[in-house]
C-alpha cells in the first residue's frame, strides 16, 4: 500500500473480490473487511467506460491475452479519477477462468498531463494554421519539421507528405541557392531576416526568425512567406499612372500645383517650376503661402484654402493672386481651384 497500489484477488467462480484497503480508496469507497462484488466494482466505473471495461475483463477471462485496462472511476462525491489495472488470470484444467489476481494504480496525473500535451499540440497546430501566409519550420539542412496548410497548398502536397522532405527539393536551383544563403545567415547570426523573391510566378515577402531548440529538435528557423504579388502589381500600376499623369502635366502649358491639408506643396509640374523660377525639389514640401505668396495676399490665399478644405469650392473655383518668384519678382496667376 505504501507504493500506492490497490490489490485484488477475484474468485471468478464465487463472484467475490478480496481487496486491500487502498483498492477501496482508489474506487472512492469506504474501506471494509475484504469483500467486494463484481457489481460494486462495475458501479464505481465511470458510466461511459463501463461497457468497455467489462468487455476487457470478459476477453481476459476467455484467455484472449493478458489483462491491462485504463478506465475512469466516479467517486460518490463527483470526483473522477483515472485507474490503470493489470491482472493475471488463472485457469483450471478445462480452460475455465477460476481466479484473477491484479493491481490498480491511480494514473490521473499522467492522464491530465497527456491531455494538456494534446491540447498544447492542438493549440500549436491551430496557431500554425492561423496565418494566411506560408509558415514552415525547417532544420539547418532544410528538412521540413512542420508547416501550415497554406504552405502545403502552395507546394501542392499534403502536410504529412512534406514533413521530412528538404524544402529545397521543391524549388528551382537558383531559388534554392538564394534561400540557403538567407537561412544559413539566420542560423549563423541568430538575427531575423527579411527579403523578397519570386517562386512559381508569385512575389513573396519572406521573413525568417530563429527558433531555439526544444525537445527532439535542434535550433530551427521559422519561415513566413506572404504572397505580395497583387500588392506589387498595384504599386507598379500606381507608379505608371503617376508617371503618365506627370507627363501629361508637364506637356500642358499651365501651372499645376497640389497642396496637402497642411498647405505644403505635394506636387508641381514643369511649367510651375519655370514660372516660379525654382527647381522641383526647392518647392515640394514647402508651405505655399509662407514661401511663395507676397504679404498682401497671404490672408486672402489662406481664406481660399480653408474654403476649399471645407468643400466650399464654387465661390473660390476661380481666384487670382500674386506669387513671389525665385528672383524676387511678383507675378499674378489666375487659378482654377478644386478639392481632391
Amino acid at each position: 500500500e505504501a507504493a500506492g497500489i490497490g490489490l485484488f484477488d477475484w474468485d471468478v467462480i464465487g463472484e467475490e473480490y478480496t481487496c486491500n484497503r487502498l483498492y477501496f480508496e482508489l474506487l472512492g469507497l469506504e474501506p471494509r473487511e475484504g469483500l467486494l462484488s463484481e457489481q460494486e466494482w462495475l458501479s464505481a466505473v465511470y458510466p461511459d467506460d463501463r461497457v468497455r471495461a467489462r468487455e476487457e475483463v470478459v476477453a481476459a477471462l476467455k484467455g484472449n491475452g493478458p489483462y491491462h485496462s485504463e478506465f475512469r472511476v466516479l467517486w460518490p462525491n463527483g470526483v473522477v479519477k483515472w485507474i490503470s489495472c493489470r491482472a493475471k488470470v488463472f485457469f483450471d484444467l478445462e480452460g475455465r477462468a477460476t481466479r484473477m489476481f491484479g493491481a490498480m494504480t491511480d494514473i490521473t496525473e499522467r492522464k491530465q498531463a497527456e491531455e494538456a500535451l494534446r491540447q498544447s499540440e492542438a493549440t500549436s497546430r491551430a496557431l500554425l494554421n492561423a496565418p494566411s501566409e506560408t509558415l514552415i519550420l525547417i532544420e539547418r539542412d532544410g528538412t521540413i519539421v512542420d508547416l501550415n496548410e497554406t504552405a502545403a497548398r502552395r507546394f501542392g502536397r499534403s502536410i504529412d507528405e512534406l514533413i521530412g522532405d528538404s524544402v529545397y527539393d521543391h524549388m528551382t536551383d537558383d531559388l534554392a541557392r538564394s534561400r540557403k544563403r538567407w537561412i544559413e545567415r539566420v542560423f549563423r547570426t541568430g538575427i531575423p531576416a527579411r527579403f523578397e523573391d519570386e517562386r512559381s510566378g508569385m512575389i513573396l515577402d519572406n521573413q525568417l526568425y530563429p527558433v531555439l531548440g526544444q525537445g527532439l529538435h535542434e535550433d530551427l528557423v521559422a519561415v513566413f512567406a506572404n504572397d505580395i504579388s497583387e500588392r506589387r502589381r498595384t504599386e507598379r500600376e500606381l507608379v505608371e499612372a503617376r508617371d503618365r499623369a506627370a507627363r501629361y502635366l508637364n506637356v500642358a502649358n499651365v501651372v499645376f500645383l497640389a497642396l496637402g491639408d497642411d498647405e505644403r506643396v505635394t506636387l508641381v509640374n514643369k511649367k510651375g517650376c519655370e514660372v516660379l523660377g525654382y527647381r522641383e525639389e526647392e518647392i515640394i514640401g514647402k508651405d505655399w503661402t509662407e514661401n511663395f505668396v507676397p504679404p498682401q495676399d497671404k490672408d486672402a490665399v489662406k481664406q481660399v484654402f480653408r474654403r476649399l478644405m471645407c468643400g466650399d469650392v464654387e465661390p473660390v473655383e476661380y481666384f487670382e493672386n500674386a506669387v513671389i518668384t525665385g528672383d524676387g519678382t511678383e507675378r499674378t496667376l489666375a487659378w482654377r481651384n478644386t478639392f481632391i
